[in-house]
């Protein structure tokens, strides 16, 4: 009778020693099977990649062409919650600034080319922490008009909805509100050069605070002074001169119950500019004549650069 040889072993990793005990047929039949598994991954690897490539040349966006669009110069309002954001103006060691959001969002909705072509200018600066309600930068934006007729009131609202294109883009506590365009006779109008006043407000509870005493000190403030006393040197921005104006200050109540301790008063202050870290100065001095730790005069003598020197 003639003899079958028996089939040969499918070991699934097999050991040395195993592959030792194996006669020559049961050797060369898992070499091939390995082979033939090896070809078979190599197939789905080849296909993976193939299809891989082929998704990214479809999904693969065309360059937006900006030599063919239309501009027009505008003063955009935007509204920001700062209390988790390192201030307004982009820094280098952070991407937790609002100009970091606003100029990613408008490049992504191609408002923009670049930040460097957009003509952008802002009315002030706000430190880390800070929030601001009426924060204006003027730019130069994608329109869908030509410059002849921007200024006809149906290209106005037909333009491009700006505000809410940059609200699906921006993050939840920064918000574009309002736009208008620059006015006729003067298009290059700028949010911080022809900036007439700036406004601040500061709150605080009232607690036992002498607010007759912080308000007398706040009457020192108006008026043009050099405020090198009352503010943190920008050196690295070179500034130099140190005169404002003040036009209005004043500490007021928030709500008509203002006598209890737990009351919101504000620092209501104008001016035609501010230093840095002047408000936040202006502010620590109110409280310690508050406090009673300071006279309402020592506002008049850190103003009088002859009485202190430094």
């Amino acid at each position: 009778m003639e003899k079958v040889p028996p089939k040969p072993k499918k070991l699934k990793g097999a050991t040395r020693e195993d592959l030792m005990l194996m006669d020559k047929n049961e050797l060369v039949e898992k070499i091939l099977q390995l082979e033939a598994h090896n070809a078979q991954l190599k197939n789905i690897i080849s296909k993976n990649l193939s299809d891989d490539t082929e998704s990214e040349k479809n999904g693969r966006k065309k360059p937006f062409d900006f030599s063919k669009c239309h501009y027009r110069r505008v003063l955009l309002r935007i509204l920001y919650f700062g209390w988790d954001y390192k201030g307004l103006a982009v820094q280098e060691d952070t991407l937790q600034t609002i100009e970091h959001h606003l100029f990613l969002a408008l490049s992504k909705s191609c408002l923009i080319q670049s930040r460097e072509n957009s003509q952008y200018h802002r009315c002030g600066r706000t430190d880390k922490g800070v929030s601001a309600f009426g924060q204006v930068i003027s730019l130069t934006l994608r329109s869908k008009h030509p410059p002849d007729n921007q200024y006809d009131p149906d290209s106005i609202s037909t333009e491009i909805s700006y505000c809410k294109i940059l609200n699906r883009l921006l993050p939840k506590e920064i918000r574009a509100v309002a736009w208008m365009p620059t006015p006729k006779d003067y298009p290059e109008y700028s949010a911080r050069f022809d900036c007439k006043k700036r406004k601040y407000k500061y709150y605080f509870p009232r607690s036992n605070l002498d607010i007759p005493a912080m308000r007398l000190a706040c009457s020192h403030l108006i008026g043009s002074h050099d405020f090198r006393h009352l503010c943190k040197m920008d050196v690295g921005g070179g500034v130099t001169e140190f005169v404002r104006t003040i036009f209005s200050a004043d500490i007021v109540p928030v709500d008509q119950d203002f006598d209890k301790a737990t009351s919101m008063y504000t620092l209501t202050i104008e001016g035609n500019a501010f230093l840095w870290h002047q408000i936040r100065c202006i502010m620590g001095v109110l409280l310690l004549i508050g406090q009673s730790r300071e006279t309402p005069d020592v506002m008049t003598r850190l103003l009088d650069l002859d009485t202190c020197h430094r």
